[in-house]
């Protein structure tokens, strides 16, 4: 996979970080101060490139992670449109666009347009939340399996505890130690 990431904040730097551990293939770098990125000890992972070319670049990566502090979209529809290339050298199917701004570092019309697909924060929280949520409805559930499964393990020990080889071995260690204790009273009256 290809990525290119926009920023150099805190948010960036976690995105560039998990990037590299994921082994992807290629990423690009941008950001408004190119003297950020040379000088983060990762840059050496990364294409860097210049921040007015961020549209064309779109085009050209699968993974595209937006994660500035500007206070408008850095990735606008319009931008794009204009940006598209006529054809393609690099053959790139689809592109995800993870928008970390807050507020949005890219422009939510872009949603579908060319196979450009973006995901925000916002609905990464209403995942989480709904996944918790989901958790939570399961638990009760679940406590009930294994209280039951704990129920029917203590009636399984107590029927072993009667069960005729129980009967036996209780039988059998009864006998060995009766017989231990008559070998040690003959020890100690012989002395």
């Amino acid at each position: 996979k290809s990525a290119l990431l926009i920023g150099a904040g805190s948010m960036a730097l976690q995105a560039l970080e998990r990037l590299v551990k994921l082994g992807v293939g290629r990423i690009t770098w941008i950001n408004r101060s190119r003297d950020k990125i040379l000088a983060h000890p990762l840059n050496h992972h990364c294409q860097i490139a210049d921040f007015e070319k961020r549209h064309q670049l779109c085009f050209e990566h699968e993974i595209i992670v937006a994660a500035t502090s500007s206070p408008e979209p850095v990735v606008t529809l319009a931008e794009l449109e204009v940006n598209k290339p006529l054809s393609r050298s690099k053959k790139v199917d689809s592109h995800l666009i993870l928008d970390m701004g807050l507020p949005r570092n890219v422009d939510e019309q872009i949603h579908g347009f060319k196979q450009f697909y973006v995901r925000n924060v916002d609905e990464f929280r209403d995942r989480a939340d709904e996944n918790s949520k989901n958790r939570h409805k399961a638990l009760e559930p679940a406590l009930k399996i294994i209280q039951e499964e704990l129920t029917k393990t203590a009636e399984e020990c107590t029927l072993w505890d009667r069960g005729p080889l129980i009967g036996e071995l209780k039988m059998a260690l009864s006998q060995l130690f009766e017989e231990e204790i008559q070998h040690l009273k003959l020890e100690n009256t012989s002395d």
